[in-house]
């Protein structure tokens, strides 16, 4: 009898711990399949390398750079706090058009108001900034942003609360591949 309850407890923390894992794993999932997908202008990569996370490259993009005249707040007084940037579709990169403190209607990405603010402008961090690659790729990747900067995006996938998940880059309209040179 003891046996059997022991049993039970610990395929009941198994299971519990499926749970938690899948609960984690499973809205990620939904925004990949069925998230509405953008293609957003990177004006600034960086390879920086990290001891535990290996190889990755930061990216910055048009839209993490603000003019004030988009908010519908005083920037001064919101840092630190979620914003809401609506998009908009352009010739090749969707854009920013409005950002506010609460959620608008269309398409629109969360992100967090940064302390890094001039007069004219606020930046705005969305967690889609490192982009994990390949061991001893980065300074590749961060050449081919640089090079094409005119032509290099990255495709995000929106969920319906703003929730922005780096999908790939795209330079010249095609997928970088990061183990494979570019020209």
């Amino acid at each position: 009898m003891k046996g059997s309850l022991r049993l039970a407890a610990f395929v009941g923390v198994l299971v519990a711990q499926a749970g938690i894992l899948a609960g984690l794993a499973v809205p990620r999932l939904v925004t990949w399949h069925r998230g509405e997908r953008v293609v957003l202008k990177l004006v600034f990569p960086k390879d920086p390398r990290d001891l535990f996370r290996g190889d990755y490259v930061t990216l910055r993009y048009e839209i993490s750079q603000l003019p004030n005249d988009v908010a519908t707040f005083d920037p001064k007084a919101a840092v630190g706090k979620d914003v809401y940037v609506s998009l908009e579709k352009g010739d090749r990169f969707w854009r920013a058009v409005r950002c506010s403190l609460e959620k608008p209607d269309g398409l629109f990405i969360k992100g967090k108001l940064t302390e890094r603010w001039s007069k004219e402008t606020f930046s705005v961090h969305y967690g889609i900034e490192n982009y994990f690659i390949p061991e001893g790729t980065g300074s590749h990747v961060e050449r081919v942003l640089r090079d094409n900067r005119d032509d290099a995006g990255a495709e995000i996938a929106l969920s319906s609360s703003g929730e922005g998940m780096l999908i790939q880059l795209i330079v010249k309209g095609e997928t970088l591949k990061p183990g494979a040179p570019k020209k």
